[in-house]
């Protein structure tokens, strides 16, 4: 991992990372400390640092941006404004989505519109954190169905994959990057209560829910 990434997950972990004590259940039903990246707030220079560092990141990748024919496709609700922001710093077209489920998402309106009339050539899905890939995985498959290319290529690019892979996207062949891969104990239910952060009392914050203590 580049120093300038290393740096990154210093200034962010303290303020997005569940504190000692606290854990939470995810969409998928696992427990795990969580990452909220809405934490950072706009304006603020660890935010314009977190967007130097997607479009750094980006441009390493894409060896010419300009011509690659490339849109930034936003995960809502999180990335939208990722998608946004890198897409400026880059000048790039961006889409963005809205929920369908706690772990699904697909293009609203306005980008169905902007899909369906602009011939991209590949899209990026820009998540902040990878726990399984999954809702990742539907912002894809939505903007395959929408864009005016049908054989679109898409990738994705996330800001801390806190799992050792992303299964559903590997088992679509959907290759992906990450500023940060840092593994986090992830648990289920059972698991949890048996030697996780439940069976040691931590509070748990359901998904969507109010705090519980086991």
């Amino acid at each position: 991992m580049p120093e300038s990434y290393r740096s990154f997950r210093r200034a962010a972990a303290p303020l997005i990372l569940d504190p000692e004590g606290v854990h939470h259940g995810f969409a998928r039903g696992t427990h795990g400390r969580k990452l909220n990246f809405d934490l950072i707030e706009e304006g603020t220079p660890l935010y314009d640092r977190w967007i130097r560092l997607q479009a750094g990141l980006i441009r390493a990748r894409v060896l010419d941006v300009a011509a690659a024919g490339l849109v930034l496709v936003g995960v809502a609700s999180g990335t939208n404004r990722l998608a946004r922001d890198v897409g400026s710093e880059l000048g790039l077209e961006y889409l963005t989505t809205r929920k369908t489920s706690p772990s699904s998402v697909e293009l609203d309106d306005e980008s169905v519109q902007k899909a369906s009339e602009t011939f991209f050539r590949r899209a990026l899905v820009v998540e902040d954190v990878g726990i399984t890939g999954g809702t990742a995985l539907t912002a894809a498959i939505s903007t395959r169905a929408h864009s005016a290319n049908t054989d679109i290529p898409v990738r994705g690019l996330f800001s801390w994959i806190r799992t050792d892979t992303l299964t559903p996207l590997d088992e679509a062949d959907m290759p992906y990057w990450a500023i940060i891969h840092d593994p986090q104990p992830t648990y289920s239910p059972e698991i949890c209560a048996q030697m996780g952060y439940c069976a040691f009392g931590w509070e748990l914050v359901p998904h969507g829910g109010a705090e519980q203590t086991f």
